[in-house]
C-alpha cells in the first residue's frame, strides 16, 4: 500500500526491498550497502538505471528532492525496472516442475 502509493523509495539494496521495488516499478536511492550481494544490489541497479546512490548524507537528500521535482526521470528509472521485473516468475516456475514431473512418469512408464 504504501509502495504504490510513493514516487520513489529510499533503503538499503537488500533482496527483498530491491525485489519489492522491481515488482513495484518503484525508483530507488539506495544508501549504506553492506559489502557483499547489497554492494553488488547497489551496483546493478544503479548501472541499468533503476536506482541512483550516493556517498553523503546531504548528497542522498538533495538526489531524492531532485528526483522528485523530475517527473520525467522517476519514469525512465521505473521503466528500467521494468526490465527486471518477473511477474509470471512463480506460474512460469510451477509449469517448468509440472512439465518435468510429466516427463519424468513418461520415460518411467
Amino acid at each position: 500500500l504504501y509502495m504504490s502509493a510513493a514516487d520513489l523509495t529510499l533503503t538499503k539494496p537488500g533482496g527483498l526491498m530491491t525485489t519489492e521495488a522491481i515488482a513495484m516499478r518503484l525508483p530507488m536511492v539506495l544508501i549504506d550497502a553492506v559489502a557483499g550481494c547489497e554492494e553488488y544490489n547497489r551496483q546493478f541497479f544503479v548501472q541499468q538505471g533503476g536506482a541512483v546512490t550516493a556517498d553523503s548524507t546531504e548528497d542522498l537528500l538533495r538526489l531524492c528532492l531532485r528526483l522528485l521535482n523530475d517527473p520525467a526521470r522517476l519514469s525512465l528509472m521505473s521503466e528500467a525496472l521494468l526490465h527486471h521485473s518477473h511477474p509470471t516468475a512463480a506460474q512460469d516456475i510451477i509449469t517448468h516442475l509440472q512439465n518435468t514431473l510429466s516427463t519424468q512418469k513418461e520415460n518411467q512408464a
